[in-house]
């Protein structure tokens, strides 16, 4: 074989080996994950194709994609009054 068949199958196989280990750790599983990607991605184009947002700076519609990152547990930085915060699971970190 060569070396980019060997190195497929080994990516395939941790691949397989992490997939495993997160679903015992209760981490959903990766069907449930692109579900939950492919509606974050639906939900940011709605908030950019929204026209009742219509601030010259945009700065409603930022607003709105950094909530929707904290409500499904993604960390966001920003930059806001002069400190630095983490936005994720709908808290501040």
């Amino acid at each position: 074989m060569n070396g980019p068949t060997i190195r497929n199958i080994y990516a395939k196989a941790i691949g397989d080996l992490v997939l495993g280990h997160l679903e015992a750790q209760g981490y959903p599983p990766a069907e449930l994950a692109e579900r939950r990607a492919l509606a974050a991605i639906a939900q940011i184009r709605d908030v950019l194709g929204d026209d009742s947002l219509d601030d010259p700076a945009c700065f409603q519609r930022i607003e709105k994609i950094v909530a929707l990152f904290g409500e499904i547990g993604v960390g966001t930085f920003r930059h806001d009054w002069g400190r630095t915060l983490l936005y994720m699971g709908g808290g501040l970190w």
